[in-house]
């Protein structure tokens, strides 16, 4: 999501901050983190002169999930966090775990 006021300069033209939540699936706490910085700031425009200052000058880009399909997996089934969902042998008794 792109946080900015767009009554000003040009969005592409102003000084921005990246924040990335879930870099990888497993990483689940950063995606809240970044839904709760995303909230702080919308709630308190129009409040927090430092806020104000910060939306109408700079643009701010939110990326809660970069992943979100793995980090469904991760959080509502029993399969591991790896590379690929593929069955693999990870004990070597030659059965697909």
């Amino acid at each position: 999501m792109t946080i900015s006021n767009k009554s000003g300069a040009k969005d592409t033209d102003k000084p921005a901050m990246y924040l990335e939540g879930n870099r990888h699936s497993g990483e689940v706490t950063g995606a809240e983190s970044a839904l709760y910085f995303a909230w702080h700031v919308l709630t308190n425009y129009g409040k927090d002169p430092e806020i104000m200052n910060l939306v109408d000058t700079k643009d701010l880009y939110v990326r809660v999930k970069n992943n979100p399909d793995g980090s469904e997996l991760y959080l509502n089934t029993v399969q591991s966090n790896r590379s690929t969902v593929r069955p693999h042998d990870s004990d070597g008794d030659g059965l697909l775990d």
